[in-house]
């Protein structure tokens, strides 16, 4: 008894089958229209895979999507946060001017530090890093801020980002801070 065998694409989805030709022929009718559907656009007229059109829409779609949920991740200033400063802590202001950060890793760790160790605020969120970066006029907020925290965690440790409801400062980031940050020349 012979093997037939049947390769199908649909572009990467890839179903390979092995078997008698009867079996072989009940797969191919299953995926047949899917085959033709793949070969044409809404309205008949095949897809020039020269010009791209088929990637076109989908990925125009997808930027739409994108750019609607950029939109309402927008950080929003915390009013109850202040940074002015009293009795007990320094200023936000005077506290950042200690030291020469040199991107916005460093910008993000002085600021969830500054949050959790010197006014010790009770969850540190990505609208509290927003606020500080507001409240430093110096500074430009990150384009995507919550990119930038994540990147900060990630490639440097020095924040936990396990929860963007609760930013934490770990001990490499408090290492780092108290120990290896570049200080401000006065």
């Amino acid at each position: 008894m012979s093997e037939t065998r049947i390769k199908i694409d649909l572009s990467q989805g890839l179903v390979e089958v092995e078997g008698n030709e009867a079996f072989v022929r009940s797969i191919y009718e299953d995926f047949k229209e899917r085959i033709q559907a793949a070969h044409y656009k809404p309205g008949g007229k095949p897809i020039s895979k020269a010009k791209g059109t088929s990637r076109k829409s989908p990925s125009t779609a997808a930027s739409k999507q994108r750019k609607r949920k950029a939109s309402a991740n927008t950080p929003m200033l915390v009013k109850d946060l202040d940074l002015t400063g009293g009795k007990s802590h320094k200023s936000l202001r005077d506290f950042y001017k200690q030291y020469a950060p040199e991107n916005n890793m460093e910008n993000n760790l002085i600021f969830a530090y500054y949050l959790q160790h010197e006014i010790e605020f009770p969850r540190v969120t990505i609208d509290c890093i927003f606020t500080c970066y507001r409240n430093i006029s110096s500074l430009k907020v990150p384009r995507a801020l919550t990119q930038s925290l994540v990147d900060t965690a990630k490639h440097k440790g020095w924040l936990d980002t396990s929860s963007l409801s609760d930013i934490k400062v770990p001990v490499a980031g408090m290492n780092y801070i108290e120990h290896d940050m570049k200080k401000a020349s006065n």
